[in-house]
């Protein structure tokens, strides 16, 4: 909320959110280093009493110094972590990109056809994570998660009781130097299937649709795609009525490929915060929508989490909430 009021891009806010999360454990670190060695320098000046002045000031000296490059240690390694996870993260996003161009380019040499394009979109699909069952709480101010996501096409069962933080593979536990590898569990997430494309149509000259095919199960539910065939140079008849990309395919040479901007359908939501009855019924008089929230925080507990459901998405404030779809 605070940031909202500062009126921060969704950018800026990520880009603060993880700079919170990578900064705090180290400021958090550097102040537990620093404590111990202002002990340890403690108890060398106990035991220094007798030594010359020269000799002190040489232990003093060294102390500064074994702060200060264990300081540059650990800011170094910060920086190389933060470095390694960014970079990591952009090179698998845009081999993901590069992918679909490949996609692109072989669907270019099919013969333009429902039955081939259905073929297509049926075979080119990936993975989504389920979030699990969730269910307010006994006393409506937070949501708890009841069951993980199951029922679905892969699930990844957590580790047996029996395995604990050893790993099997004998070498990995030996010490070295005091530290040994560190036991990895197996991931608890359930996923399913999804397909990589919503859509795929084939456009005329005349910017008109001459085949389209839309997945049986797309991504969009809240706006779904339109299955029958559209003259796109009308900026309603695209997706929400949003996409401008008719006047681009014009320009385009053979073998190239346009990539328009993400677009999606806005999802709000009418409070920022806790979405749970308990929080809703103490909202401020001065709130904007302090009525609308009040009379949903009375709603039984099933039609409360059908109101929460045509509100955005917000991790554990709202986690039955509306997803953005681009």
């Amino acid at each position: 909320m605070f940031m909202d009021r500062l009126g921060l891009s969704i950018r800026s806010k990520l880009v603060i959110i993880f700079l919170i999360v990578k900064i705090v454990p180290l400021i958090i670190m550097f102040i537990i280093v620093w404590n111990q060695v202002a002990k340890l320098g403690v108890d060398i000046e106990l035991h220094t009493i007798h030594l010359t002045e020269e000799t002190k000031t040489t232990i003093t000296d060294a102390g500064e110094l074994a702060v200060s490059d264990s300081t540059n240690a650990l800011v170094a390694n910060a920086v190389e972590q933060i470095e390694r996870l960014t970079t990591d993260t952009a090179a698998a996003v845009a081999e993901f990109l590069y992918q679909r161009d490949t996609d692109v380019r072989y669907l270019a040499t099919l013969e333009p056809s429902e039955s081939n394009y259905q073929n297509y979109l049926d075979t080119r699909t990936g993975l989504l994570t389920e979030q699990g069952l969730w269910d307010l709480s006994a006393d409506g101010m937070v949501w708890e998660l009841k069951a993980p996501a199951g029922n679905n096409e892969r699930s990844l069962a957590p580790p047996s009781p029996e395995r604990s933080k050893v790993s099997t593979n004998e070498e990995n536990n030996d010490q070295i130097n005091g530290a040994s590898f560190n036991y990895r569990p197996a991931d608890s997430y359930t996923q399913r299937s999804a397909p990589l494309f919503d859509e795929i149509s084939f456009i005329g000259l005349d910017l008109v649709e001459r085949f389209k095919v839309v997945s049986d199960n797309p991504t969009k539910k809240y706006y779904p795609v339109s299955p029958e065939p559209r003259n796109i140079s009308v900026k309603a008849n695209t997706y929400i009525g949003a996409e401008d990309y008719a006047q681009k395919l014009r320009a385009l040479k053979p073998g190239e490929i346009y990539v328009s901007d993400v677009i999606g359908a806005y999802v709000g939501t009418n409070y920022i915060g806790m979405y749970a009855p308990g929080v809703l019924n103490d909202v401020p008089e001065t709130h904007p929508n302090y009525g609308l929230l009040r009379e949903i925080a009375r709603l039984p507990a099933e039609e409360f989490i059908e109101a929460a459901r045509t509100q955005a998405y917000a991790g554990k404030e709202n986690p039955v909430g509306r997803r953005l779809r681009a």
